[in-house]
C-alpha cells in the first residue's frame, strides 16, 4: 500500500485513496481533510518562516516584517481553529493533538517574534541616556567642592533615572525577556533609590552612612542599563531554538503518522 501523507507546514501532498478498510478509509478521509485545510495555510506558513530568517539576521527589522508576522499568526491561529474542529477517528487521535501543537508552537513564535522586534528597539532607545546618566554623576561626584555640588548630582541622577524608568516600566517584553526586563527595572530603582537616600544621609550630614551608601551605590551603579546587545543576542538565541524545536516537533506528527500507517496495514 502506499503511505499516508499528512501535510505539515510546506509539505503539501495529497492523502493516499481510500482503500476499502473501515480504519483506514476514516483515517484517510480525515487526513484528506487536514490536507485540504492546511493547503490554504500554506502561504501564511511560508510568509512566517521568510519573516524568521529575516529577523534572525537583524534583531530589529523593518516594520514589514513585523507586518507579515502578525499577518502570519492571525492566519495559523485560525487554521489552526479548523483543524480543532475535525472529528478524527480514534486511531488518529495522538496525530490530531501533535499536530494542533504543531501549530499551536508557530503561532506562539509568530507572536513572540513580532513582541521581541518591537520591545528590543523600544528597550535600547529608553536605556539610551543612561550611559550619558553615569557619566554626569561620575564626573559630579568627582568635581563637587562640597556637600551642596554633590546633592544637586545626586537629585540630577535620581530625575534622570527615573525618566529612563518611566520609558522602561510601560514596555512589554515576550516571555523569554520578562526576567531580564523585571530585573533591569529593580536595578534601576535600586539605583534611584539608593541615590535619593544617600542625598539625605549627605543632607544629614551623616558621614558614615553617606560613605556606606556610595559603596553600595557605586556598586549597583555600575553596568546599569548596559548588556543591551548580550541581551538581544540571548533573546535571539532562544528564538533559535524555538524555530528548531518546530521542526522537532513537525518530525513527531510524521512520526505519528508513520505508526498510524502501520497500524492499518
Amino acid at each position: 500500500m502506499r503511505p499516508l501523507y499528512l501535510v505539515v507546514l510546506l509539505s503539501i501532498a495529497t492523502a493516499l485513496t481510500a482503500c476499502g478498510d473501515d480504519d483506514r478509509q476514516s483515517v484517510d478521509s480525515y487526513v484528506k481533510e487536514v490536507n485540504s485545510i492546511q493547503r490554504r495555510s500554506a502561504p501564511a506558513f511560508k510568509r512566517a518562516q521568510e519573516a524568521y530568517v529575516a529577523f534572525s539576521r537583524n534583531s530589529t527589522p523593518p516594520a514589514g516584517v513585523q507586518q507579515r508576522l502578525d499577518e502570519a499568526e492571525r492566519s495559523l491561529r485560525a487554521t489552526r481553529g479548523e483543524l480543532d474542529r475535525l472529528e478524527p477517528p480514534e486511531e488518529a487521535a495522538e496525530l490530531q493533538r501533535r499536530l494542533l501543537h504543531v501549530y499551536d508552537m508557530t503561532a506562539g513564535l509568530a507572536h513572540e517574534t513580532a513582541q521581541l522586534g518591537r520591545y528590543l528597539p523600544a528597550a535600547d532607545d529608553a536605556l539610551e541616556p543612561l550611559p550619558a546618566t553615569g557619566r554626569r554623576l561620575q564626573s559630579g561626584l568627582r568635581e563637587s567642592a562640597g556637600p551642596e555640588g554633590q546633592r544637586r548630582t545626586l537629585s540630577r541622577y535620581a530625575d534622570s533615572t527615573e525618566s529612563v524608568l518611566a520609558h522602561l516600566r510601560p514596555l512589554d517584553p515576550p516571555p523569554l525577556l520578562e526576567g531580564q526586563h523585571d530585573a533591569l527595572v529593580g536595578q534601576l530603582e535600586s539605583a534611584r533609590s539608593l541615590a535619593l537616600r544617600l542625598k539625605d544621609a549627605i543632607d544629614a550630614g551623616d558621614a558614615k552612612r553617606a560613605a556606606r551608601l556610595l559603596l553600595r551605590f557605586r556598586h549597583l551603579n555600575e553596568g546599569a542599563g548596559g548588556g543591551q546587545e548580550r541581551r538581544a543576542a540571548r533573546a535571539l538565541a532562544a528564538y533559535r531554538d524555538r524555530y528548531r524545536a518546530i521542526g522537532t516537533a513537525q518530525t513527531a506528527v510524521h512520526r505519528e503518522l508513520g505508526r498510524l500507517e502501520r497500524s492499518l496495514d
